[in-house]
C-alpha cells in the first residue's frame, strides 16, 4: 500500500528489485491499478521498462488490464510504448484484444503500434459457437 511504499522509499529501497517471476513494484502497480502507489513508484526512479520473464512491461500491464489512468501516467512519465512481450505482442496489441477502448486511444496517441493477431471475425465466431451448443445438445 501507499504508506508501506513511502516508509520504503524514505529508506531508499530499491524499487527495481523483482520476485521470482520477474515482477517488479512498478509492474504490480500498474497491473492492479494502483495509482498512488504508481506514482510514488515514478517519483523514485522506478525502471519503467523493466520486464518480467514473460517480457511483459508496466505499461503493457496497464493496458492490458485496462487500467486508463495508470497507462496514461507511465506514457506521461515516458515509457516505451513499442516495447514487445514474449510472443511478440505490444501495449497496444493487448488493449485492442482486451477491448479497453480508452487504452487503446492513449496508445495511439503516443504513437503505438500494434503487432497483435487479426481481430476476430465476430459473427464467425458466435456462428461457430452456436454450432457447437447444437452439436452438444444433440449428443447428450
Amino acid at each position: 500500500n501507499e504508506k508501506c511504499l513511502e516508509l520504503l522509499s524514505n529508506m531508499k529501497a530499491d524499487f527495481n528489485k523483482s520476485r521470482s517471476d520477474g515482477n517488479t513494484p512498478i509492474y504490480t502497480a500498474a497491473l492492479n491499478g494502483r495509482e498512488k502507489c504508481l506514482q510514488l513508484l515514478i517519483d523514485s526512479k522506478a525502471d519503467l521498462n523493466a520486464a518480467n520473464k514473460e517480457m511483459k512491461t508496466p505499461v503493457y500491464a496497464a493496458a492490458n488490464a485496462g487500467h486508463r489512468g495508470c497507462l496514461e501516467m507511465l506514457i506521461n512519465a515516458g515509457v516505451d510504448v513499442n516495447k514487445k512481450e514474449k510472443d511478440g505482442w505490444t501495449p497496444l496489441s493487448a488493449a485492442r484484444f482486451e477491448n479497453h477502448h480508452a487504452c487503446i486511444d492513449l496508445l495511439l496517441k503516443a504513437d503505438a503500434t500494434d503487432t497483435g493477431p487479426p481481430v476476430y471475425d465476430m459473427d464467425q465466431y458466435f456462428k461457430k459457437s452456436e454450432e457447437s451448443k447444437e452439436w452438444r445438445d444433440e449428443s447428450c
